[in-house]
């Protein structure tokens, strides 16, 4: 599963980068990669992936792959609340009550400046009936090499 969760994150497939970031973190070789799964999370919580944004958060309130930073981890939990996780928001609202003011006009404000990048639809997104059929619309008939109608037989 990793080498196609690599494969498509590598792609730019954002929940692909957020899965292979969970095998990351919970030990591919038997060691959690911390640093490589911080790096996936982030590129998925950039493009808006809550899960991944969640993760992020988690991953700053330990210190694991990336340094303790509770401005952080308050932004990523706020982004994660906005799109309805709850569990987030109840983890920023213990975060606030941890950090100074400043730090919390700091992480309001990093919260509020977030801009999403936009996933490639290409990637992310699946083809309709309608793209498939366009590319490879199907034969009206099943004919040989030299162009003759086949009976299938059923």
């Amino acid at each position: 599963a990793a080498l196609w969760y690599g494969r498509a994150a590598e792609a730019g497939h954002v929940r692909a980068m957020h899965n292979l970031g969970v095998l990351l973190a919970d030990g591919l070789d038997g060691k959690p990669d911390y640093v490589g799964a911080a790096r996936l999370f982030r590129k998925a919580a950039e493009h808006g992936l809550r899960d991944s944004q969640y993760n992020l958060a988690v991953l700053h309130t330990r210190g694991l792959g990336v340094e303790n930073n509770l401005v952080e981890a308050y932004k990523w939990y706020s982004l994660a609340g906005k799109q309805g996780d709850a569990d987030a928001e109840l983890k920023r609202d213990e975060i606030a009550q941890r950090l100074q003011p400043r730090q919390l006009g700091e992480a309001r404000k990093a919260t509020d400046s977030f801009a999403q990048a936009t996933p490639d639809p290409a990637v992310n997104e699946p083809a309709s009936i309608e793209t498939l059929v366009s590319v490879n619309p199907p034969a009206a008939e099943p004919r040989n090499k030299g162009g003759e109608r086949v009976t299938l037989l059923q």
